[in-house]
């Protein structure tokens, strides 16, 4: 018995091994790992949501609301191949305050309707569009669920919502869904629901439930060591535990927080004061240890050609295949993104007194100033 036990263990071990080999090939267009963490933990009067997009597109940019949008909105996605004028958004936040991302959850039983056209990243367009608040978007999510419009294949999906006073993480399929709010602390989320009333429209496997054990776990691990050692959260911290391409040691999963389909990631900071002007992006275009960090604020009235002619996350595509999807960031890159955050801030407490005078156009224009020379410095480092 003990033998045949022992055996059946190392077997499963095995199949949890060789689960993130293959998982290259059918990762889900919105699979990732996400958290929220609110002002108790950053201690400045900002609530963040960062998201690890793990998926098979390359084609990545920084989105932007269309001209004279009521609402808006920045974001970070891709658009589609076959038809450009569809974008992809996958993580975004708009002038409300509203911030909107969402992870694939598990395979279940009660699959979307074929019939079906609203597409998640669509879903986040909408809400973003057209919600000022999370509790907004999450009755928007509703309707859109019960009238079979939502479209996401043979799994569910996680939804994450904040603005500036809670946050709610909806676990949902196309029959049912549950929410949780938040509005303090942290909460992080893989691609396995813990909401209630979800266990049983699962029809996950062993492999797929530890792969996302193991990403919580390190997302959890990163954040609980920086606030062990600082007391507080930023996003710096973010973007370090962000690039963790080692998994822990012992762990029988190869897949880590940065992994062969982490394709982009972003820090989304909501200023609860000026969360039109001072609320920012911090964008990683391609493979997280291949590009540079850059801000992309609220109010950016254009990006810098590079990021959306594909040049920008072409480059870091063509350094992951050079060197793998674990290779060191370079030490220059690290210190000019450690001095972009700190001159980026430096900005927004300008651009912050300027707003307590009434200065708004004033505002607005540093923070597209100091955009746009960190993007022209960070595509000089990138070989643009």
């Amino acid at each position: 018995m003990k033998k045949n036990y022992f055996d059946s263990f190392v077997s499963a071990l095995r199949n949890v091994f060789c689960h993130a080999e293959k998982h290259d090939s059918d990762a889900c267009s919105h699979e990732c790992t996400s958290w929220m963490v609110f002002d108790d933990l950053t201690k400045n009067n900002t609530f963040i949501i960062h998201k690890n997009r793990d998926a098979g597109a390359r084609n990545i940019l920084p989105l932007i609301s269309r001209p004279g949008a009521e609402r808006k909105w920045i974001g970070l996605g891709d658009r589609d191949p076959e038809n450009p004028g569809i974008e992809n958004v996958c993580m975004g936040l708009n002038t409300s305050g509203l911030i909107a991302i969402v992870n694939s959850g598990e395979k279940s039983f009660e699959q979307s309707d074929p019939a079906a056209k609203t597409e998640t990243p669509a879903i986040l367009k909408i809400c973003l569009d057209e919600c000022d608040t999370a509790a907004q978007a999450v009755e928007k999510l509703e309707e859109i669920r019960a009238a079979r419009m939502y479209a996401h294949g043979e799994s569910g999906s996680i939804f994450f919502f904040m603005d500036l006073k809670e946050g709610f993480i909806v676990d949902m399929t196309a029959d049912r869904r549950s929410v949780v709010r938040y509005d303090h602390g942290y909460v992080v989320r893989a691609n396995i629901w813990h909401n209630p009333d979800m266990a049983p429209a699962a029809t996950n496997t062993i492999e797929s439930w530890l792969d996302s054990c193991n990403r919580e776990f390190m997302a959890i691990s990163g954040l609980n060591r920086v606030l062990h050692a600082n007391g507080k959260l930023t996003p710096a911290d973010m973007l370090e535990i962000s690039r963790e391409a080692v998994s822990p040691e012992k762990s029988p999963i190869i897949r880590a927080l940065c992994y062969k389909t982490t394709n982009s990631s972003s820090t989304l900071e909501l200023d609860l004061a000026y969360p039109d002007v001072l609320s920012t992006g911090y964008f990683l275009i391609g493979p997280l240890r291949h590009t540079i960090c850059v801000p992309v604020p609220i109010c950016a009235e254009k990006y810098h050609p590079k990021m959306l002619d594909y040049s920008w996350s072409a480059a870091a595509w063509k350094r992951f295949e050079e060197m793998g999807y674990g290779a060191e960031v370079p030490a220059e890159w690290k210190a000019f993104e450690e001095k972009m955050f700190k001159d980026y801030k430096a900005a927004q407490a300008e651009a912050g007194l300027l707003l307590k005078a009434g200065q708004k156009a004033d505002a607005v224009r540093l923070l597209n100033a100091k955009a746009a020379a960190i993007w022209e410095e960070a595509a000089g480092l990138l070989a643009l």
